[in-house]
């Protein structure tokens, strides 16, 4: 160990929708910010079905505060390198879980909506408008999946901004606690 070594003091690391395998949305950015953005092929498709131009990417990023050029380190590349290069520690335990969108109609605010239609359409998978939930499993897997989108994750209601839902925030980090807290976990 090194001097600087933190895993001593680690007992366990638990990610929320955490895109370890990358994601499909970065993926997308990264081949814009190429000059390779689709323009034909299902990616292309899935693109123009979920309203996303070039143009509309970064708008609505510009509008949730993300930047391109940190996205680009969430590509499918990017994070298995990362995770090729960074292995788990033995000693620290891993938990993770994923959000599938919210329940109802809209699967996600407003502004996530594009991209989780285009994930949906890409990858096919569940997801939460920024990360899939096969890229958040990492370590023990929660399987009961949140209602929420990305932002509501952490309490963050996109379409509502002065609303905070501390009673559903707080009871799904609980059951965080309760369920990775036991030595079984």
């Amino acid at each position: 160990t090194t001097q600087n070594d933190i895993a001593p003091r680690i007992a366990s690391l638990t990610t929320v929708s955490t895109p370890h395998r990358g994601s499909p949305v970065a993926d997308l950015v990264a081949l814009k910010v190429a000059g390779r953005f689709p323009s034909f092929g299902p990616a292309h498709v899935a693109a123009e079905l979920a309203g996303l131009t070039e143009e509309e990417v970064e708008n609505q990023l510009n509008s949730l505060g993300i930047s391109e050029a940190g996205l680009l380190d969430l590509t499918t590349e990017s994070t298995q390198r990362f995770n090729q290069t960074f292995k788990d520690n033995p000693a620290v335990r891993y938990f993770s879980v994923a959000g599938e969108g919210r329940l109802g109609l809209l699967h996600t605010s407003a502004l996530l909506l594009p991209f989780y239609l285009y994930i949906e359409a890409v990858a096919r998978e569940k997801n939460d408008g920024m990360v899939t939930v096969p890229s958040a499993q990492w370590g023990t897997f929660d399987a009961q999946l949140w209602p929420t989108d990305h932002a509501d994750e952490v309490g963050h209601d996109l379409d509502h901004l002065l609303a905070f839902d501390a009673a559903g925030t707080l009871a799904r980090y609980t059951r965080i606690v309760n369920t990775f807290s036991s030595p079984a976990a």
